[in-house]
């Protein structure tokens, strides 16, 4: 499986501490062919108590490309079948679910680029973690 450039391993800082975490999806570095991509990597057992999502330039496609953002295959989402119309410029989201999310040490946050392929763009992931 393929990883964005920009791909990350957190740990933690301090226990009782949150710490933002932000990976980037570039079209221009990290292509964008359907696929996975590997975001980030737990280090440690995360909760992600916080997450958005921003697009510095618009996704485009020349189909009809849907983003899924989850741990693993099927896990818990935190985008679900995104249509490419909504990351547009500018755009700022948070996560599909209001629960925070437990991620287990060695688990993997992925990227899914789904039905069709990217054509330009680029996306800040940023996830709010603290290790448990």
């Amino acid at each position: 499986m393929a990883s964005l450039a920009e791909y990350k391993t957190s740990y933690g800082t301090f226990s009782n501490a949150e710490e933002w975490v932000k990976v980037a999806y570039d079209f221009d570095v990290d292509g964008g062919a359907t696929g996975d991509y590997n975001v980030l990597k737990a280090g440690v057992n995360l909760v992600v108590t916080d997450f958005y999502y921003e697009t510095e330039a618009a996704v485009t496609s020349g189909g009809s490309l849907v983003v899924d953002l989850g741990i693993g295959a099927g896990g818990t989402e935190f985008l679900s079948d995104t249509a490419v119309g909504d990351l547009t410029l500018a755009k700022v989201n948070g996560m599909d679910t209001d629960a925070i999310v437990n991620v287990k040490a060695d688990e993997i946050i992925i990227l899914a680029l789904d039905d069709a392929t990217a054509l330009t763009g680029k996306i800040n992931l940023n996830f709010k973690v603290k290790k448990v």
